[in-house]
């Protein structure tokens, strides 16, 4: 049977040089599984909560959300568990937020660039991007962007700080492998 294949690029917005990816995935797919893809191609952890935004619908994995909810008043929430992609009747270039880490506050764009039809897509796939995801609990794009100037710079007061945690965490910001990226994607199992 044939499926409908979603492409999309998502960028960190505020990201300068630009943080961002392609990558194809099944439309009948969960936003929970959408929410695993988005991970492991950004290079996030899994540590902290999330949300996805369109036109007024929230796609949460608060079980306890419902339409009253006290932070999105009026905005309808929907589980990501239960809800894949094709329930938005998406079109190309409609655009979802997905904030990840409410504390850092990472806000990330997902354009929908095109809808294809497939049957030979068996999971997600990264096709392009540009440098490596923030290193978690940085302070957001701010704090990271603070962190990258710093490396540059002997002299400045955080330097040594910053180099040491980058060398820890084995990050190189402008790396982007995408095969690991894909080798990665094929162990989701949702």
């Amino acid at each position: 049977m044939k499926s409908k294949i979603y492409q999309f690029r998502i960028d960190i917005q505020g990201a300068k040089p630009p943080i961002w990816r392609r990558f194809k995935i099944n439309g009948s797919d969960s936003f929970l599984k959408l929410h695993s893809v988005i991970q492991i191609i950004m290079g996030w952890g899994n540590y902290h909560l999330h949300d996805f935004e369109y036109n007024n619908i929230r796609i949460s994995d608060d079980e306890d959300a419902d339409d009253d909810d006290f932070f999105f008043p009026k905005v309808k929430t929907l589980p990501e568990r239960n809800t894949v992609i094709d329930d938005l009747k998406l079109v190309e270039g409609d655009k979802i937020s997905y904030t990840y880490d409410f504390g850092d506050n990472w806000r990330h764009i997902l354009k929908l660039e095109k809808i294809e039809v497939d049957t030979k897509l068996l999971h997600p796939i990264c096709i392009k991007g540009k440098m490596n995801g923030p290193i978690e609990d940085c302070g957001g794009i701010w704090g990271y962007e603070e962190m990258l100037t710093a490396i540059k710079d002997p002299k400045h007061p955080s330097y040594e700080d910053f180099t040491e945690w980058m060398d820890e965490c084995e990050h190189d910001p402008n790396e982007f492998n995408m095969d690991e990226i894909n080798m990665d994607l094929k162990s989701i199992k949702l």
